[in-house]
């Protein structure tokens, strides 16, 4: 039975595994990272945004509440209204300086302004110039607060700026500066989401890249270290062929079909004559190569489904299914011929070598491997002792 063997080259891959585990994982985990920040970023973003949003806009409504009780102070002399209105400035000033205080403290530090342009035209251009307007709109405000109630018409203007500024310039310059407020924010969030989606698809990437140029090879190097780790504890290291371990493994498998079929199955044993007369005479080397060259031999001279296993020491056996005892016996003499035939060159010399073989068939259905195996070794012994190099059955 043929196996092939895998290259001896190949080395535990234990610490290669974990190096590759650690970087790809390392990689792997350094963009979930970075997922996670830029997603923390999009809630804090977020987070801001709404209360940007909600301060800026709150400076509209105060606007039309510190007027609305103004005019309700001067009309009616109202201590509530009046204080209804001071708390509304009061709370205009402290949110427009909470809306500015990033920009004066980069000022102060002869940084950049954070605000944008634009936000920074409205903010302070001529043209909007929100913090001019909301500075003139609160002093207004406190003077009238100041001055004691009189007889006003409500639905007039003259003598009250505050309520004209309340109506149109600082309304509409408080509404555009809510717009842009929301603009930007959702600009920034959605600049970020692309961040995160570019992010993502790195991610998806870079595991498909490692998945093919990574854990793939090392899929194959794992496999290829299994497959040579089996081949080593199935087969003889010298020989190449299968070991005794192996061989009854495989054995008792054909020999239950062979049995369950009634087919015949046989054994034949082999055993290199002389094989410590060669060890003694030309060293251990030689000996050596004495194996691998009757090891070649056999495994030459046999069929795929035969089981060839080196046995121990210089023996050998074969397991022969779906073979009677005159197959057997015809394989036996054909190998020994060979062995006795072809000279082993070694250091410019050739020697001749020859094996002994027993043989023995399965005639009964309880026949067990072991016990094949124990006839074909007692007929081997038969071998040997009758003079060798010859096939007993």
């Amino acid at each position: 039975m043929s196996e092939e063997q895998t290259s001896d080259t190949i080395h535990n891959p234990r610490k290669m595994m974990t190096r590759i585990y650690v970087i790809s994982l390392s990689i792997i985990a350094l963009l979930a990272i970075a997922a996670h920040m830029l997603l923390n970023s999009v809630i804090e973003q977020q987070l801001q945004t709404g209360k940007i949003i909600n301060v800026s806009g709150q400076q509209r409504m105060l606007s039309q509440r510190a007027t609305l009780f103004t005019l309700d102070y001067l009309e009616t002399g109202s201590i509530a209204a009046k204080n209804t209105a001071q708390q509304a400035i009061d709370k205009m000033v402290s949110n427009h300086d909470e809306l500015l205080t990033d920009h004066y403290k980069a000022l102060s530090s002869n940084m950049p302004s954070p605000l944008s342009s634009d936000m920074l035209n409205l903010y302070f251009n001529k043209d909007n110039n929100i913090d001019a307007q909301l500075t003139r709109f609160v002093s207004l405000i406190s003077e009238t607060l100041s001055s004691p109630p009189r007889d006003i018409d409500v639905f007039s203007s003259e003598g009250l700026e505050f309520k004209e500024m309340a109506k149109e310039p600082l309304l509409t310059a408080l509404h555009n500066v809510v717009g842009l407020y929301e603009k930007e924010s959702l600009d920034e969030v959605d600049n970020l989401r692309s961040a995160q989606q570019v992010v993502l698809i790195i991610t998806i990437f870079t595991i498909l890249i490692e998945a093919v140029f990574v854990f793939r090879p090392m899929v194959s190097k794992i496999s290829a270290f299994a497959r040579r780790l089996q081949w080593e504890a199935t087969h003889d290291y010298l020989s190449g062929i299968f070991n005794r371990r192996a061989f009854f493994m495989i054995g008792e498998k054909l020999l239950s079909n062979n049995k369950r079929n009634k087919k015949p199955s046989s054994i034949i044993m082999i055993d290199i004559d002389k094989f410590k007369a060669v060890n003694d005479k030309y060293g251990h080397a030689v000996g050596d190569v004495a194996i691998q060259h009757v090891a070649r031999i056999t495994k030459g001279n046999i069929r795929s489904s035969d089981v060839l296993a080196r046995f121990g020491g210089e023996e050998f056996v074969i397991f022969l299914p779906e073979t009677d005892v005159h197959g057997a016996v015809t394989l036996a003499e054909k190998i020994r011929k060979k062995i006795n035939e072809t000279a082993l060159s070694v250091k410019k010399e050739n020697i001749t070598i020859s094996a002994s073989f027993g043989v023995s068939a399965s005639l009964l259905s309880d026949d067990s491997l072991e016990l094949l195996i124990q006839k074909a070794d007692d007929r081997l012994y038969v071998a040997k002792e009758s003079g060798r190099n010859k096939v007993e059955v």
